[in-house]
């Protein structure tokens, strides 16, 4: 045993100094590449949170903001937009205009990154309340049927509720269907098809609507047309 414990402090202690200074270059070169500081820049999700009900919000709703934060090489290398959430508060809300400033306490970032930019750093918002109303739903027919036919057209339902800003529902009096391509037919059909308005601040109550398209002969009785594509 002894003879061991002597051959393992000889293996220790040989070349001790150039063992001592192999080891303290080794971590000068991992401080070198862990310790330096590096600045980077990051795309980070912007959430609102406690968004009131019945309230349209408008203004510079962006959905990121351009986050720079800088830490060690190594850290950097690990570093994730998962890792980082941004967030305003709008608990405080008020109909109108306000705006937000938003400052490093609006993030979350790793323990060791340091912020050192945030674009914008400011938020204008507008509170509105969300307003509704029924409007009519019009099929949208492509083409045209085989010469010496007509067509009856009825659209279940009728009509749908959006809602939305008022200013954005005002000119709104109908919404439209995707297309139906009736071109060159003698006969009926009938289609299930999503509704669309054109514009991204109104939203529809109803997605689909059924549209039943009757074809009959021009000889025959015109039957009265319900709801027709315009």
């Amino acid at each position: 045993m002894n003879q061991l414990l002597q051959l393992a402090r000889n293996l220790l202690l040989r070349n001790f100094h150039l063992k001592l200074i192999s080891l303290l270059v080794a971590l000068l070169l991992w401080v070198t590449v862990n310790g330096e500081q590096v600045e980077v820049g990051f795309r980070v999700p912007l959430e609102f949170r406690n968004r009131p009900t019945g309230i349209e919000i408008l203004g510079d709703t962006i959905n990121a903001l351009e986050v720079r934060v800088s830490a060690s090489a190594g850290m950097i290398r690990r570093l994730d937009t998962s890792d980082m959430t941004a967030f305003i508060d709008l608990s405080d809300w008020t109909l109108g205009e306000k705006t937000y400033s938003i400052s490093q306490a609006n993030l979350r970032v790793p323990l060791g990154v340091n912020i050192t930019q945030i674009s914008p750093n400011k938020l204008q918002l507008r509170f509105e309340e969300t307003q509704r109303k029924s409007v009519e739903i019009r099929p949208r027919l492509i083409g045209k049927l085989a010469k010496g036919y007509e067509k009856r057209v009825l659209c279940t339902p009728a009509a749908t509720e959006i809602e939305g800003p008022a200013a954005h529902l005002r000119g709104i009096q109908f919404v439209t269907t995707d297309s139906i391509d009736i071109s060159g037919r003698t006969d009926g059909l009938t289609r299930r098809v999503s509704l669309y308005v054109d514009d991204p601040l109104v939203r529809l109550s109803t997605e689909e609507a059924v549209v039943e398209i009757d074809v009959f002969s021009s000889s025959e009785s015109k039957p009265e047309s319900i709801n027709t594509s315009r």
